[in-house]
């Protein structure tokens, strides 16, 4: 959200145009990994990353629709994060190119840490902290 203030001081069309998009996009996007995050806290009453890994295996649904948010999130070409961010980063550069470099950086380490954690929740090993897992469908499924 940063990206958006700068480009809403940079005064000129395409900041402001793409500042309205990034933050339309943001909405959206936050609202749903919110809901993905709160899915899995309302389950199994926990937030904590080294709970929470492996469940691809058991939760297929679940991780593809936390992948979707995720790569919507790291402004993957095709969403409107990232139509959004090329417009705004247009409009910053037109008016400061040194801090548009800057800014195109900050993009890049956040999907970097999208992607991280995306990662870590998803694949990696499955703890048996939990005796029984529930998908979206709320079919449940007992790890072997």
């Amino acid at each position: 959200m940063n990206l958006t203030v700068i480009g809403t001081f940079a005064f000129n069309y395409q900041g402001i145009q793409g500042a309205i998009a990034v933050m339309i996009s943001h909405a959206l996007c936050s609202a749903g990994l919110f809901m993905c995050i709160g899915m899995l806290y309302i389950r199994y009453h926990t937030r904590s990353l080294p709970t929470l890994t492996g469940i691809a295996k058991v939760m297929p649904v679940f991780v593809f629709v936390f992948g979707v948010y995720s790569l919507a999130n790291m402004a993957l070409p095709g969403t409107f994060n990232f139509v959004g961010e090329i417009i705004l980063l247009q409009g910053i550069f037109l008016n400061d190119p040194i801090n548009a470099l800057i800014c195109g950086y900050s993009v890049v380490f956040s999907a970097a840490y999208s992607l991280e954690l995306f990662s870590r929740i998803c694949f990696g090993t499955l703890t048996n902290y939990f005796s029984t897992f529930y998908d979206i469908d709320d079919k449940p499924y007992l790890p072997s």
